[in-house]
């Protein structure tokens, strides 16, 4: 079972949930020593925290594991988190699963998409620029879910095509969101 939950933290202030925010997961917000990017991650393990406690995790007593790339995990629960400007996506399953979520920005993303599009891949991109998006999480979200770096190389041999790896997604409000569970069906969205 697979679920995603959507935060808007547009209007969210940081102060009025510190408080509430268990210390363990706190100190994961805090790696980020920009405001923008901390505030981003503070409301990623916020929510995280939030929806264990609901749960009934003793949030409290949690430890947050990391392996050797970075990919955090809590003993056997699969999770990932992606954040874009103001919007965060948690992903909780019984199998490993990645997502990425990235904003649409008009801006020339050419030299990039040379750089780790395939030759399909990257005569979809010159036929319609916004599929860079599409291609870009759904290669981001494949690599965190194998729980490896991304790399320019990786990225590169990824490979997008979404019968391959089953990835879930989808465009709303100008942002694109890919998520690529290891098989299981993805049976609950909240947005909050």
């Amino acid at each position: 079972m697979t679920q995603v939950y959507v935060l808007d933290i547009s209007s969210l202030e940081v102060d009025f949930y510190k408080k509430r925010m268990p210390t363990n997961f706190l100190s994961e917000a805090k790696k980020y020593k920009d405001s923008e990017q901390f505030k981003r991650s503070f409301f990623s393990w916020y929510l995280l925290a939030d929806i264990l406690k609901d749960s009934g995790f003793a949030v409290e007593n949690i430890k947050i594991e990391y392996n050797e790339y970075k990919k955090p995990r809590i003993n056997n629960l699969f999770f990932n988190i992606s954040h874009s400007l103001n919007v965060v996506v948690l992903v909780l399953s019984n199998e490993d699963v990645g997502v990425d979520i990235e904003y649409i920005a008009k801006k020339d993303n050419d030299k990039l998409a040379r750089r780790i599009l395939n030759d399909v891949e990257l005569e979809r991109y010159l036929k319609n620029k916004d599929y860079f998006y599409k291609i870009w999480t759904k290669k981001e979200a494949e690599i965190k879910r194998l729980g490896l770096g991304a790399t320019i190389k990786l990225l590169k041999e990824i490979s997008a095509d979404a019968d391959t790896y089953k990835i879930k997604d989808k465009e709303q409000n100008r942002y694109f969101v890919s998520i690529s569970p290891k098989g299981s069906k993805i049976n609950h969205l909240k947005s909050i």
